[in-house]
């Protein structure tokens, strides 16, 4: 599907720029990842990182800095960055050292231009994703190739290239555009382009898809994957929900649906391999204090969880309520620490599993209690346990 890219000066970034970046990332990011590329390498200032992991709450984020070290990438990926761009000269020791599911490799086009005929260049680029492929996820390649020579290259060729690329190839051409997305993505190749306009890219994607009698099926899904409801998209609706960041939808006769389940604000769309069929990624609004449903499916409501527990036990620290116990222990800073303590002991020394199991709730309670009390989100920690999953 698309890359959107977006080419950032390290040595300008400040609080104004992030700020105006960050729109025009989560846009793109609704129909795609988004690709943050830094020339000059990483910013160093002290917003970035909590910058960035802002973004990755909601964005698909790739990275890109001249990367090819192991440090940048296990920093990027603590903080939510979903792929690290790696340069192709990096030894293969290292690339050993780095999580094979989060990086890609750049191919350097200054290393094939003594190939004159494109065929050939596409056959060593082929060697050498075949050399690498065990190490990494998927490639990147800048190309300079005109349309004639693209034309003339046999389309055996061309999946024998996409086939040693492994999970993705990403092609960036000087005047690739969202418009070429639909040809690339019938080859099994993402597009990177920098069109800067969310309508062309929702124009784009909805090229890519499969609609049946104008219609695709939709499933709606919060960001923890829990399922809202099942409606449908026709080409209007959907380029309006992407446009706005506000999932709507139709009922099977096309006629617009204002129901209220599934509808906050859109995350991503992310169609299923076929192209036939999609999935809202949705962020409902906050509806404390009235009646409503949640879901369409089951009771309704929110499923329990880790996060439920989490947001529960935030709410009453934010929105204290008489009579609560959870409430009363924000009350003083020593409580819950002391509390925490207390519970991990008594889990080391349970005997049955029954025991075990009681005493690992309290811990979790008073993990999540002490995590809401030193305003460290839940995201957080998952964000460090995926950087750490190699």
């Amino acid at each position: 599907m698309i890359v959107s890219f977006f080419k950032i000066d390290s040595r300008q970034f400040d609080t104004s720029e992030a700020t105006r970046l960050a729109q025009s990332i989560e846009e793109a990011g609704r129909v795609g990842r988004a690709l943050l590329f830094f020339p000059e390498g990483i910013p160093d200032s002290p917003s970035f990182l909590p910058w960035l992991k802002g973004l990755c709450r909601a964005v698909v984020i790739a990275v890109r800095g001249g990367i090819s070290t192991p440090d940048p990438v296990e920093t990027l990926v603590r903080a939510g960055v979903t792929t690290v761009v790696i340069e192709e000269a990096t030894p293969f020791e290292t690339l050993s050292r780095m999580p094979r599911d989060r990086t890609v490799v750049a191919l350097d086009p200054d290393n094939y231009r003594q190939y004159a005929d494109v065929s050939a260049v596409v056959q060593k680029m082929t060697d050498k994703m075949n050399s690498l492929a065990p190490w990494v996820s998927g490639f990147m390649i800048d190309v300079d190739w005109s349309p004639e020579e693209v034309n003339q290259l046999p389309l055996d060729t061309i999946r024998r290239f996409r086939d040693a690329a492994g999970s993705c190839l990403w092609v960036r051409h000087p005047t690739l555009t969202a418009d070429d997305t639909p040809a690339f993505d019938e080859l099994g190749i993402d597009a990177v382009v920098h069109d800067g306009d969310i309508r062309v890219y929702a124009d784009a994607f909805i090229r890519s898809l499969n609609f049946h009698e104008g219609l695709i099926p939709t499933v709606a899904v919060d960001k923890y994957g829990q399922v809202l409801r099942v409606a449908w998209s026709s080409p209007r609706s959907l380029s309006d929900s992407i446009i706005r960041g506000t999932s709507g939808y139709c009922g099977r006769n096309g006629v617009h649906s204002d129901l209220s389940t599934g509808v906050g604000r859109l995350l991503r769309v992310i169609p299923d391999e076929e192209r036939a069929a999609l999935m809202f990624v949705v962020r409902p609004p906050e509806q404390n204090g009235t009646r409503f449903s949640y879901s369409s499916f089951g009771p309704g409501g929110r499923e329990f969880g880790l996060q439920r527990l989490f947001d529960i036990i935030h709410g009453l620290k934010e929105r204290p309520r008489p009579g609560s116990y959870t409430s009363f222990l924000f009350e003083r800073e020593d409580r819950i620490p002391r509390k925490l303590n207390e519970e991990v002991r008594e889990l080391l020394e349970a005997g049955t599993r029954d025991e075990i199991a009681w005493e690992a709730a309290d811990v979790l309670f008073f993990l999540f209690a002490y995590l809401a009390g030193t305003d460290v989100p839940l995201d957080d920690v998952v964000a460090e346990l995926m950087g750490r999953k190699q």
